[in-house]
């Protein structure tokens, strides 16, 4: 047996790493702050600078943030993959996955033990204000992907 070739052998390689051969057509959300609206929780759900006692919290009782549900199935209908990537510490995963299927959102996958951090600084981030210029975001990148050409900031 030949070893594949090309794509398929890229592929693979990817998947070995745990990164989605359909990284191209896949866009990664952060769930507190962006799905879940912990900054207006009446529940004091914001655990920053205190990761230690995150599980203490009733996030599931945080309202969803304006727009959320409504723009990822607009996202999931453009045939795209999300994987939802969070500082939730891998200890909750099962109170996020009830969380999750409580307000049936949409995903493909659930990354948890993000670090935690002030500022991430990422040359495919977007920053987050509102669902509706978020998904306009995703819509335009999504193009230049589809293109074949490449954003401004990766270069000719």
């Amino acid at each position: 047996m030949t070893k594949p070739r090309g794509n398929k052998a890229f592929s693979r390689s990817l998947t070995k790493h745990g990164i989605s051969p359909h990284y191209k057509s896949t866009v990664v959300v952060d769930i507190d702050g962006v799905i879940v609206d912990f900054y207006n929780c009446p529940h004091n759900c914001d655990y920053s600078g205190y990761p230690e006692t995150a599980h203490l919290l009733k996030r599931d009782l945080c309202p969803m943030t304006k727009g959320a549900l409504k723009h990822l199935h607009k996202i999931r209908k453009l045939g795209l993959h999300i994987v939802l990537y969070t500082s939730r510490v891998e200890a909750e995963r099962r109170a996020t996955v009830r969380l999750l299927q409580k307000h049936g959102v949409p995903y493909d996958r659930l990354v948890m033990d993000k670090p935690m951090s002030f500022l991430y600084i990422d040359d495919m981030a977007h920053q987050f204000r509102d669902w509706p210029t978020a998904y306009k975001a995703v819509v335009k990148k999504m193009k230049i992907a589809q293109s074949g050409k490449r954003d401004d900031r990766w270069g000719k």
